[in-house]
């Protein structure tokens, strides 16, 4: 599917994206979110930047770590996700510290040596180039800057790894059908996941980007991974 593609497909479903996150991971995504805004090692004042923000719960906790003195870019390609997570974001206490922009994580606008720390979540599958975007991500934060990566893991063949797998590839896309009338988007949701680097193959791929110490940690019996690269130099 061509990045096009991708971006037409999340902005029909953009107004349902949080009810169908909620139903599909029991609401789990949002403690997965806070956690990696955590990991992002954020202290007040500092500069952060979510990649495929969606609808901008991650930029809205990268926001409450950083403080009125701090500052949040949130980029996503889909405007009317970007618009979506403006309204979301309208009533809470950070509102003003993050700028939500249209833009490609793997052709940012920013100088390099920027942020103190770039999120992704839930995005970097949906990207064509993995070494771009974090060359990247690399590219703008500053020398001891951290990257954080939350992604859904590829089934493991394990006998849960197979249930999952079922879970995936038939309930998913039957309840993008029930709830948010798009088969397509979830199941490509589904073919993504699947195809996504095993968590050892995407630490090869932060590496050769620059980042070194990456780390990674199952969550929830492997269901999600959390990768953490640090900018040494």
């Amino acid at each position: 599917m061509s990045e096009a593609q991708i971006e037409e497909m999340f902005s029909s479903i953009a107004t349902k994206y949080d009810l169908l996150n909620d139903i599909l991971s029991l609401g789990l995504h949002r403690r997965w979110k806070n956690l990696a805004a955590q990991e992002a090692g954020l202290s007040t004042g500092d500069r952060a930047l979510d990649l495929c923000t969606g609808t901008g719960d991650v930029a809205l906790a990268l926001a409450s770590r950083v403080g009125p003195e701090g500052q949040v870019v949130a980029v996503d390609l889909s405007s009317p996700m970007i618009e979506y997570a403006r309204k979301k974001s309208s009533d809470q206490e950070f509102k003003s510290i993050i700028n939500f922009r249209i833009g490609n994580a793997c052709d940012l606008e920013f100088c390099d040596d920027f942020f103190d720390a770039v999120t992704i979540a839930f995005g970097a599958r949906n990207v064509r180039n993995l070494e771009r975007l974090f060359g990247e991500a690399f590219r703008v934060l500053k020398p001891r800057g951290r990257m954080v990566c939350l992604e859904f893991s590829p089934p493991r063949l394990t006998f849960l790894g197979h249930l999952y797998g079922i879970y995936l590839r038939h309930l998913v896309p039957f309840l993008g059908v029930l709830l948010a009338r798009h088969r397509e988007a979830y199941s490509y949701l589904a073919t993504s996941i699947c195809s996504f680097p095993e968590p050892g193959a995407l630490v090869e791929i932060m590496n050769k980007a620059g980042f070194g110490r990456v780390t990674y940690r199952r969550l929830n019996l492997g269901v999600v991974t959390l990768h953490v690269g640090i900018k040494e130099t």
